[in-house]
Protein backbone atom coordinates (compact mmCIF):
# COMPACT_ATOMS: atom_id res chain seq x y z
CA UNK A 1 0.00 0.00 0.00
CA UNK A 2 3.02 2.39 0.95
CA UNK A 3 5.00 1.34 -2.22
CA UNK A 4 5.08 -0.89 -5.12
CA UNK A 5 4.72 -4.15 -5.06
CA UNK A 6 7.35 -5.36 -7.42
CA UNK A 7 9.63 -3.16 -4.81
CA UNK A 8 8.40 -5.20 -1.62
CA UNK A 9 8.37 -8.81 -3.19
CA UNK A 10 12.24 -7.85 -3.46
CA UNK A 11 12.69 -6.78 0.03
CA UNK A 12 11.14 -9.91 1.16
CA UNK A 13 13.50 -12.09 -1.01
CA UNK A 14 16.69 -10.03 0.03
CA UNK A 15 15.37 -10.06 3.19
CA UNK A 16 15.06 -14.10 3.21
CA UNK A 17 18.35 -14.27 1.49
CA UNK A 18 19.58 -12.76 4.47
CA UNK A 19 17.85 -15.07 6.91
CA UNK A 20 19.16 -18.02 4.82
CA UNK A 21 22.69 -16.52 4.78
CA UNK A 22 23.36 -16.60 8.36
CA UNK A 23 24.89 -19.37 10.48
CA UNK A 24 22.75 -21.35 12.21
CA UNK A 25 23.68 -21.45 16.08
CA UNK A 26 25.16 -24.93 17.48
CA UNK A 27 22.84 -27.85 17.02
CA UNK A 28 20.51 -26.00 15.32
CA UNK A 29 18.97 -27.56 11.99
CA UNK A 30 19.25 -24.32 9.98
CA UNK A 31 17.67 -20.43 9.95
CA UNK A 32 14.00 -20.81 8.63
CA UNK A 33 11.68 -17.40 8.05
CA UNK A 34 8.48 -17.61 9.38
CA UNK A 35 6.32 -20.16 7.38
CA UNK A 36 8.87 -21.95 6.26
CA UNK A 37 9.05 -24.60 8.48
CA UNK A 38 5.34 -25.46 8.05
CA UNK A 39 5.70 -24.95 4.09
CA UNK A 40 8.39 -27.75 4.37
CA UNK A 41 5.96 -29.92 7.01
CA UNK A 42 3.17 -29.60 4.24
CA UNK A 43 5.37 -30.35 1.55
CA UNK A 44 6.87 -33.54 3.33
CA UNK A 45 3.48 -34.68 4.05
CA UNK A 46 1.66 -34.47 0.65
CA UNK A 47 4.79 -36.19 -0.80
CA UNK A 48 4.35 -38.98 2.08
CA UNK A 49 1.27 -38.81 4.18
CA UNK A 50 0.92 -38.27 7.67
CA UNK A 51 1.68 -40.16 10.62
CA UNK A 52 -0.43 -41.52 12.50
CA UNK A 53 -0.04 -43.45 16.06
CA UNK A 54 -1.98 -47.22 15.50
CA UNK A 55 -4.30 -46.72 18.12
CA UNK A 56 -5.83 -43.60 16.47
CA UNK A 57 -5.37 -45.23 12.91
CA UNK A 58 -7.24 -48.10 14.08
CA UNK A 59 -10.13 -46.53 15.58
CA UNK A 60 -10.37 -44.74 11.97
CA UNK A 61 -10.74 -48.27 10.42
CA UNK A 62 -13.59 -49.07 13.43
CA UNK A 63 -15.54 -46.26 12.22
CA UNK A 64 -15.04 -46.53 8.52
CA UNK A 65 -15.79 -50.15 9.23
CA UNK A 66 -18.79 -49.08 11.06
CA UNK A 67 -20.10 -46.85 8.56
CA UNK A 68 -19.39 -50.01 5.45
CA UNK A 69 -16.41 -47.93 3.69
CA UNK A 70 -13.37 -49.41 5.21
CA UNK A 71 -13.16 -51.86 2.32
CA UNK A 72 -13.49 -49.06 -0.35
CA UNK A 73 -11.22 -47.04 1.27
CA UNK A 74 -8.65 -50.09 1.50
CA UNK A 75 -8.36 -49.40 4.94
CA UNK A 76 -6.58 -51.99 7.36
CA UNK A 77 -5.85 -52.31 10.91
CA UNK A 78 -2.31 -51.87 12.03
CA UNK A 79 -0.38 -54.29 14.73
Amino acid sequence: MFRPVAKFKGEVAEFARYLKDTKPAKGSKGVFYPGELEHLTESERAQNGIAVEPKTWNRFVDIATEYGIAERLKLERTN
